[in-house]
């Protein structure tokens, strides 16, 4: 249900994570008549998000790599500035609340290519960790994409990576200036 929302959540119909996040909750805790507070458990959602470590690799990776990054996030504007203003500084990051749309709609990853004033997919590499969001976007919009497969997920056929890396200290020989 709360996949759903996302993928039907673009355009004039956008709504923030936090809001899709909420009223999930709230569904979920009257569908087994429990007794939560969807308020503060929202809350605490978000608090253990803006606040989450980073992996140790990624700064390591950022460090290493001399072409522009831009980031394309699912999570609200406000969210994932706390979660990362205070780590790493990117050439530009790109929320679904600044386009309207989650990934994989193209319009996150056509805002991507905008940003570093790409116009040919071919030319940048998406690297993600989800098959769904990362790797199924790029493959829609022709943009070469590196899975982070962390835990070893088994793929499922509907997205094809052309990289798949257990960690992002594989993927700098692949991206060059």
């Amino acid at each position: 249900m709360f996949f759903d929302s996302f993928m039907a959540s673009h355009g004039s119909s956008f709504r923030c994570q936090r809001e899709l996040e909420h009223a999930s909750l709230v569904r979920t805790i009257r569908h087994f008549s429990a007794t939560s507070d969807a308020d503060r458990l929202s809350e605490m959602m978000f608090e253990h998000w803006s606040s989450a470590a980073t992996f140790d690799d990624a700064v390591t990776f950022l460090d290493q790599v001399t072409v522009p990054v831009v980031v394309l996030s699912t999570i609200d504007r406000l969210d994932i500035s706390a979660a990362i203003d205070h780590l790493i500084r990117f050439t530009d990051v790109i929320t679904s609340e600044d386009v309207r749309a989650y990934k994989p709609h193209p319009a996150m990853f056509e805002a991507g290519l905008h940003a570093l004033g790409i116009s040919e997919p071919s030319r940048v590499l998406h690297i993600g960790d989800s098959l769904v969001s990362d790797v199924q976007g790029a493959n829609r919009c022709g943009i070469p994409v590196a899975w982070v497969n962390r835990t070893g997920k088994p793929t499922n056929g509907s997205a094809q990576a052309d990289h798949i890396a257990s960690d992002l200290m594989e993927l700098p020989p692949l991206i060059s200036s």
